[in-house]
């Protein structure tokens, strides 16, 4: 094939705010495999023993009185993280996020001790590593990709061949969020020296797709439900984690332990569909939300 275009651009990438409750909620889901219940739980442990502020808000923007190079000296003792904080220190690298939603309320969720190593246990240890990691993050320079695309046309054919690959340049926050990618796994081989326009490219089919049926989508795991909630207004900061637990003591619904899905239970549909025939609009969100109003 001929190389039609072969194109490289640069692209940075934002770090994410620090958390705030519901942000927390739905990533210990996901990353912890906690319920929003025992999340809320341990972050509160971590508060009242003076390792996390105060976990119950709406707002992930640092004020301005915030200190933030004292918040980062004192992770600098950390084995996981502290030669990066340090290194961040040392080059004047940190920035202060201008993104985020001041809702009038607490401080985003941000470490307020050193926990090394040991100095925690269990679930707790886990959260305030998640915290710590995404309050880091959130002070660390962008992260930068370069994503190439090269475009091979077959003359015998002309049939077009796209190709694109995403190469990480400088790791910026992912260096402290998570360990960076290997980059050999990316892309296929061809795009390892990136080829001129014009130049012949030697390609060879490996594989055919296959045809597949659409399925249908997955259930709800507890952070799509949490992300449900917030759009529409259904509980707040303080009682989001409630309202799913109590959906699972009521035995209105189960959770899957691995996916953390949310199963609905017979009861529970009988429930809904009961509601359903006396008023349809009983099942709709908008109504609880007003109701919560």
């Amino acid at each position: 094939g001929i190389v039609a275009s072969s194109i490289t651009k640069d692209a940075s990438r934002a770090p994410p705010p620090p958390f705030n409750t519901v942000d927390l909620l739905k990533t210990a889901s996901k990353a912890l495999r906690l319920s929003p219940a025992m999340t809320m739980k341990h972050a509160e442990h971590l508060y009242l023993d003076g390792y996390l502020s105060y976990p119950r808000t709406e707002t992930n923007k640092f004020p301005d009185s915030m200190d933030i190079p004292k918040a980062l000296r004192e992770q600098t003792g950390d084995e996981r993280w502290g030669a990066y904080v340090s290194d961040l220190l040392a080059t004047n690298a940190w920035r202060r996020p201008k993104k985020g939603v001041d809702a009038g309320d607490h401080p985003p969720i941000t470490p307020t001790a050193p926990a090394p190593p040991g100095s925690l246990g269990g679930p707790q240890a886990r959260l305030y590593e998640l915290v710590a990691r995404r309050f880091l993050a959130a002070v660390s320079p962008d992260a930068i990709n370069a994503t190439q695309k090269v475009v091979v046309e077959e003359p015998s054919t002309t049939e077009i061949f796209a190709f694109d690959r995403v190469v990480l340049k400088e790791p910026g926050f992912l260096s402290v969020l998570k360990p960076p990618k290997d980059d050999d796994e990316v892309g296929p081989a061809l795009l390892k020296a990136l080829p001129s326009v014009g130049a012949r490219v030697p390609f060879s089919c490996e594989s055919v797709p296959l045809e597949k049926q659409t399925r249908p989508p997955d259930r709800l795991t507890e952070a799509d439900c949490l992300a449900l909630m917030e759009k529409h207004g259904i509980g707040t900061d303080a009682s989001m984690a409630s309202h799913v637990e109590n959906v699972c003591k009521r035995s209105y619904a189960r959770v899957d332990g691995s996916s953390r899905r949310l199963r609905p239970t017979d009861l529970g549909v009988v429930l809904c569909r009961g509601y359903a025939r006396v008023d349809a609009a009983l099942c709709l969100p908008e109504v609880r939300a007003a109701i919560e109003k």
